[in-house]
């Protein structure tokens, strides 16, 4: 939701604008805050000419429309967690980095260990490995697609799974279910955009 918004973001991106301390910038800068608006909202809520009506030049107006554009792409870094929610017997903290490839979707998804009811496991929570991953995405549903093919995993931690996630909070987050490794379909993935 936009109330869980950090401020800090609007802050960074009227930073990046370096706007003049103008009654009608810190006006502006005021509202946002005090809406917890996310920068794909804020297109909604400050068009594109009154941006340009308090000082914004044409280049930086494209990279604040640049910006909100990425946030529609699943493209990008995130940071979360996973858990077999039919099981509750395994639960990792991940680092997903996804880019496009040609029509598709590359990435890697590294794994930190972080809970196990497996006794021969317990000794490796705070272990990682590497999954790497590729597949699609579906503009038209924002659903993306993925797929483990390969893994760097020295601790025998981790296995490949398949990913059907979407893209919530205005493109902040990325989260959905993976097949997990008896194909119930019950692991929950949850992750946040980050810089």
């Amino acid at each position: 939701s936009s109330q869980d918004q950090p401020v800090d973001r609007i802050d960074q991106l009227f930073a990046i604008l370096s706007l003049s301390e103008s009654e009608g910038a810190e006006t502006s800068k005021n509202i946002i805050k005090s809406e917890g608006l996310t920068m794909k909202q804020l297109a909604t809520c400050v068009s594109d000419e009154e941006l340009e009506e308090i000082g914004v030049s044409e280049p930086i107006r494209l990279a604040i429309a640049k910006t909100i554009a990425s946030l529609s792409s699943p493209v990008g870094c995130f940071e979360g967690t996973w858990m077999n929610v039919a099981s509750n017997d395994w639960g990792y903290e991940c680092k997903m980095s996804i880019k496009a490839v040609g029509d598709g979707l590359e990435g890697q998804i590294v794994w930190t260990l972080k809970m196990t009811k497996h006794s021969q496991y317990t000794s490796k929570i705070g272990k990682q490995g590497t999954e790497f991953v590729r597949g699609h995405w579906d503009k038209e549903d924002q659903l993306i697609h993925l797929e483990g093919f390969g893994k760097d995993d020295p601790e025998i931690i981790i296995g490949l799974d398949c990913y059907k996630l979407r893209l919530l909070d205005h493109g902040f987050s990325l989260s959905g279910e993976t097949r997990c490794h008896d194909g119930c379909w019950k692991g929950r993935f949850q992750s946040r955009r980050v810089e």
